[in-house]
């Protein structure tokens, strides 16, 4: 296996145990985070998987697939700035 597949594969395992983590913050005054766990982390992990296994064969469009993955968390959620008072 060659370095720039061992890597591509690493950041896919690295990035689905940080999305879990994230979706297991509890959050402390209300149900803030509900809105935000719905769409993003379920296709979060529905993208991660073809990132692994794109990894093996095309190490560039795997970690594409992780930089659009993180890159998505960026965008605002509406529902999120609702319920926060």
């Amino acid at each position: 296996m060659g370095k720039n597949r061992l890597e591509a594969f690493s950041d896919g395992v690295i990035a689905i145990i940080i999305t879990i983590m994230v979706l297991e913050i509890k959050a402390p005054h209300g149900d803030e985070f509900s809105a935000l766990k719905d769409w993003k982390g379920k296709l979060s992990i529905v993208l991660y998987a073809p990132g692994i296994a794109t990894s093996f064969w095309l190490p560039a469009l795997s970690q594409g697939i992780y930089v659009f993955v993180a890159l998505m968390w960026l965008i605002p959620d509406k529902q999120i700035e609702q319920a926060i008072p």
